[in-house]
Parts: structure tokens; sequence; C-alpha cells
């Protein structure tokens, strides 16, 4: 016997043995006595509130109040009786429910209150539903382009009615979930080429089955996982796992996407007669990010080596170009390395975006850092002296620059202290320099140029004695042929140059053909006796400067 034929079989009971008292004689409460009657167990369910009270004697009285709240917070119903033994009317409560997504249960309660008392009934109501209201894939993916991945997604639907119901059957027990793959909505185009495989590596779900699905074998072919049937209520099912192999997309398919989709079937819509509600999440091919903005660097042995810097965001430094090994996270990366060793050093960069759920990551730039050897000047030459005015000879490489890169350039520099400063001298590019006429002592080096480095060789001096003024020496003479002239004489002092003199006295019979006078290097010169007409010079020297008097022509006359 269920509870409410119980209760109808005492209710009416009660209802003979009351028959008995008038209606004065029974202050009592009030007893409730309804049934709640469902038209369906999926939503909308509508619930009409049946009600019985008035067959008890002397229970229902004018002014007994009659309410129902609904449990959904919908307002609070109100019927008042206007007689003896009035029941609530048929469909005066009527209500019709959604489904509210956690429980799938209402519990109506349904009281009946007069001046006596009250009394109350409370409903217990299963409203179903569909899982369409939250049905959801847990992820959606980004693919870099040309990248290698695996994705698996997941059920990400938030399961309806999760607390059993009191009594009766919970539709947890219908519940049936499929995964579909490379449905309606992709639009990245399909081939065996590109090796993309799904794969279900061991038997997740209970069904003894190994799947390995592969082989597309067109564009509008897709594939799908046997339906499932979870015992109790899960969520987070896991789809087959979709591999794409490396190079399996390239520049074309950038935007283009792999959907995946999930169907879900309960007792509201039975597997099999009804369909599914279906959720879809894609997996889209997008671009990788430019490369890094990172410069190479060279240095010259024993240089002091600068962190190498790169421009972009979420910078990361490998030590191959396959990226297998991380050395260094961040935009600058301090390399410590020894720069007293000639070597090449090759470091890789790249930045990864910040947004998106692929945290894509740029091709790998090659940044270098070459220390080049110490570079060796070389020797130029040679030291000289000369006397103001005149032009030194050229400068010139006696040994060639060593070390740098390999390749040499020049700068000339000039200076009128060996201590400097020095300045360019304007086109003076080459290995070799030739100086102009100088007028005071100067001093030349050649800084050399070679990748990195740069260095200067030793300075060539080229000494200047100031101008020379050979004084004067005299007289013209003549002579008859045997005679001895008279000697010569200074006239006038030489001047300038160091202010030290030397002498040499120099003679010739045709005024060109001048030959130096053994023994002859006084101020003075007592010349010998002469047979014919004789020229004499003297030729004063000092620091680098030479000169020569005016002739002195003693002529001799034959007898």
């Amino acid at each position: 016997m269920n509870y409410w034929t119980r209760k109808i079989l005492i209710s009416g009971a009660v209802f003979l043995f009351l028959s008995l008292v008038s209606y004065g004689q029974c202050p009592r409460p009030p007893k409730a006595f309804a049934g709640a009657y469902v038209d369906r167990t999926c939503q909308p369910v509508t619930v009409d509130i049946r009600d019985f009270s008035g067959l008890i004697p002397c229970n229902i009285i004018p002014g007994t109040v009659f309410t129902i709240d609904w449990d959904d917070g919908s307002p609070i119903e109100t019927f008042i009786a206007a007689a003896n033994d009035q029941s609530l009317p048929p469909g005066t409560f009527v209500h019709t429910y959604d489904a509210n997504d956690d429980s799938c249960v209402y519990r109506p309660v349904y009281r009946i209150s007069n001046q006596y008392g009250q009394d109350a009934i409370i409903f217990v109501v299963n409203v179903f539903d569909t899982e369409q209201d939250r049905i959801a894939i847990a992820e959606n993916y980004e693919l870099c382009v040309g990248d290698e991945q695996t994705f698996t997604f997941h059920d990400g639907t938030i399961f309806n009615c999760l607390v059993p119901p009191p009594y009766g059957n919970s539709h947890d027990s219908t519940r049936v979930i499929t995964w579909k793959y490379y449905t309606s909505g992709s639009t990245l185009p399909m081939n065996p080429a590109r090796g993309i495989t799904i794969t279900r590596g061991s038997d997740q779900y209970g069904d003894g089955i190994f799947d390995l699905i592969t082989g597309f074998a067109d564009d509008s072919t897709h594939y799908k996982t046997p339906p499932i049937q979870p015992g109790t209520p899960q969520e987070g099912t896991p789809s087959a796992s979709i591999y794409f192999p490396l190079n399996s997309t390239d520049s074309t398919d950038i935007g283009k996407t792999f959907e995946v989709t999930i169907d879900i079937w309960n007792d509201c819509n039975p597997f099999g007669s009804a369909p599914p509600v279906e959720a879809r999440a894609v997996i889209t091919v997008v671009s990788r990010p430019p490369l890094p903005a990172a410069p190479s660097y060279v240095y010259c042995q024993g240089d002091a080596i600068a962190p190498l810097t790169a421009a972009g965001t979420d910078i990361r430094w490998y030590a191959d170009s396959l990226q297998t090994i991380l050395l260094y996270h961040g935009a600058v990366f301090d390399t410590a390395i020894n720069s007293n060793i000639p070597a090449v050093h090759t470091f890789w960069v790249t930045q990864r975006n910040l947004s998106g759920s692929a945290g894509c990551e740029s091709y790998p730039r090659k940044v270098t850092v070459t220390i080049y050897p110490s570079l060796q000047p070389g020797i130029i030459g040679n030291n000289q002296g000369i006397c103001e005015g005149e032009t030194p000879a050229p400068l010139v490489e006696t040994t060639a620059p060593s070390g740098g890169d390999g390749t040499y350039t020049y700068q000339w520099q000039v200076a009128s202290n060996i201590a400097g400063p020095y300045t360019d001298v304007p086109g003076a590019t080459g290995a070799g320099y030739a100086p102009p006429a100088l007028t005071a002592t100067t001093y030349y080096r050649r800084h050399v140029f070679s990748g990195p480095c740069d260095e200067y060789s030793a300075p060539v001096t080229i000494t200047v004695t100031p101008a020379l003024n050979p004084g004067s020496v005299g007289n013209n003479q003549f002579i008859c042929k045997g005679d001895n002239p008279v000697i010569f004489t200074e006239t006038l002092p030489p001047s300038g140059g160091t202010g030290v003199f030397t002498y040499q006295w120099e003679k010739a019979v045709d005024i060109t053909s001048f030959a130096p006078i053994g023994g002859a290097t006084s101020v003075v010169y007592d010349p010998p006796v002469l047979d014919t007409t004789t020229f004499y010079r003297r030729r004063v020297s000092s620091g680098y400067c030479k000169a020569y008097t005016d002739t002195i022509k003693v002529d001799v006359t034959p007898t």
C-alpha cells in the first residue's frame, strides 16, 4: 500500500468519525490532503495541485487559507475558502517549471491554515532537461604554423541533475557522449600527406577498443569515437588525441581551423531517437611572431663583452637552432664570454606571443659574438731630417699589420708634438703617405683599423732645421799665371740653422762642376798657385740644412 492510499484511507476514517460531530463542537487545526500531478519529467514540467482536504469533515471552515510556495522563487499563491468543507478548486494552483540545472528537484510546500492552526505537505517534483544550456568543450586551441603538437579536448559541460532525486530514476543512467573530429566547421584542407592522426592510446572508455583514426580521405569526411555511456555522471571526459606532425601546416593554412564536436544525449533527448545537443571547439592555425630584433657583436681580443640584447616579447636564448638547450629567458643575456680567447660564439634567440593559447614562438634568429685576435698595427718608416721648406721622403710600411679580421684600412695622423694631440690628415688613407714640404719638426703616425680593432703605429719623426743663411766670402781677384791668390775671407758670417756651422770649400774650372777641396773646412781658405782661371765657393752645413755662398772668381792671365 503506497503512501497516498494510506493517507486517503486514514483520512476517510477520520471523516466518518467526525461526521457525527457538529462544526461548532470541533475546533482543531486543519489537515492538508492533496496531490501534485505532473504532465512529464523533462522540462517544461507543469504541476497541478489537486486538493481533497474538503473531504475530511469539520476540516475546512470559511476563512481557511490555502497557499503554495513553488520553491523556484516565484510568488506564493493563495486561495481562501468561503464555505465549510470547501476543497481547493481544480486548476487553482498550476505551475510550470524549467530545470534548475544542478539538482533538477523542486520541493513545493502546500499549506492550509485557519484560526485553529495549520498543516502542510511538501511535494517532490523532478524536472529534468537536456544538457543544452551548459554543454561546452573546455578548450579552444591554437597551433603555431609548422609546429608539432598533440591536442586533447575535454568535455567542459557542467552536467545537470547531479543531485540524485529522493525517489524515481535519474536521467544520468541514460547519458551518452560521443566525440566527432574534423566536423563541418573545419576549414583546414585535409589530405593524407599532412600525416595528421587521431588516436586513443588506451582503452580509456572501458569499451575494449583501442582506436587509431587516420588517413583523411577528403575535406568533407569527419570521424567519431564510439558512443560512451558513463556509469555515473562524469565531467571532463577527454577526446581522442589529435596529432599534428612537424611542418604539417604552412603559411597558407594560417587562420584555418580543425573543428571538434561533442554530442550529448540523456533521458530528455534519448540516444537513438532524438538529436543530441552539441558543442564545438576548434584548433586554429596561427602565425608565428616575427624574428626578434637582436644584433650580432664583434670584439677585439681583450675587450669588455656587453650583454646580448633583443627586442620583442617573452625573449628566449638557446644554444642551438633546434631550441633544445635554453640558456636564458629574458631580453638581456649576459653570456660571460672570455674575450681573451679569439673565437666565434653562436646563439639563437626567439620571442613568444604572450596572448593566445598557443604561445607561439618565432623561428630563431642567429646571433654571433665574434672575438678577433689583437691587432698589431705594423711598422712605418722612416725617421728623417730636412731643412725648412724641404719635402720629406715618403713614409712607407716596413712591417705589415696582423690580427683583427684580416682586412685593414688606414688613416694617417699628424701632430707637432710627439705626445699629440694628433689629427687626421685629410685623404691620407693609404698604407703609405707622402708628406708635404715642412717648416717645422712634425710627427706622423698611422691609425690602423681591422673589424672592431684599431691600433696606432709608433710615430715617425720628421726633424726640420730652420732655414740656413750661408753668409758671404770674398773676394774676386785677377792674377798672372803662376801667382798665388790672396786668402779668401768671410765677409758676412752664416746665420739660421741650428746655430752651429760646419764648412767645406769647393772649386771648379767651369763654374758648374764644383768639387770639394780636401782639408778645406775652415771659415777661410788660402788657395794655392794657379795656372788657370778658377772658381771657389763655401758650403755651410747646420743641422739638416746646407747652403752655398756666392762664387769667388780668380781670373788668371797668361804671361
